[in-house]
């Protein structure tokens, strides 16, 4: 099952993510957009030097300005304000007091392969650049040979004829992924664009939860 709530403010959302940990929605899409201002701020943060940037931050986001992610977003107020939304809604839907951030611009081919990640849940966004691809649910045959996958632990199928759905700048996707109790390996199929031949950057946002690998 997947919801897609629209564009939602931080504050509507959250209650709307309540049933989400315990019924058989597997993802939770919705978007966000910057003023004209902000986004010509956020491109030009893109298309600086690549980093990948990385901290745990506490459901009350970042009450201390420092610690990688708190030094990259200290310039820009829209951004930090988006992330620290986005901290909140992940740490509702993981029932964690924390997580993982990262926060990266990227021009590198990475996890350009469908796969189902091997972690309870993961928070994707791209405020700049191409977006990530994925199957909804409906598409996908769990437990069949896989295919596309790369992932023994998780063999899938695709259906015939199915495309990829492609987030688009600001759209936020809040997924369940393999190791999500009950999931049995199931979880949402995605990848990441191929950007390195078109000269591309991304800026992304991935949140998980604490104990998930901090690569």
């Amino acid at each position: 099952m997947f919801q897609h709530l629209g564009t939602l403010s931080s504050s509507g959302l959250v209650p709307r993510l309540s049933g989400f940990v315990d019924n058989a929605t597997m993802a939770v899409l919705w978007s966000v957009t910057p003023s004209e201002a902000d986004r010509t701020s956020l491109v030009a943060l893109a298309n600086g030097i690549p980093f990948h940037a990385q901290q745990l931050v506490g459901v009350d986001g970042f009450s201390e300005p420092s610690g990688p992610v708190a030094e990259k977003v200290a310039a820009e107020p829209w951004l930090r304000s988006q992330v620290e939304s986005c901290v909140r809604q992940f740490c509702a839907a993981s029932q964690e007091p924390q997580c993982r951030v990262h926060l990266m611009v990227t021009n590198a081919d990475e996890c350009t392969q469908f796969h189902v990640d091997h972690v309870r849940l993961r928070l994707l966004a791209t405020f700049v650049g191409p977006g990530t691809l994925w199957y909804r649910p409906s598409d996908v045959v769990y437990g069949a040979r896989p295919v596309l996958s790369i992932n023994a632990t998780a063999p899938f199928q695709v259906l015939q004829g199915a495309e990829p759905q492609q987030l688009a700048e600001g759209e936020i996707l809040l997924m369940k992924c393999g190791r999500y109790p009950g999931q049995q390996g199931r979880g949402i199929v995605h990848r990441s664009p191929a950007i390195r031949r078109d000269g591309a950057q991304r800026l992304v946002l991935r949140i998980d939860t604490p104990e998930a690998c901090g690569c």
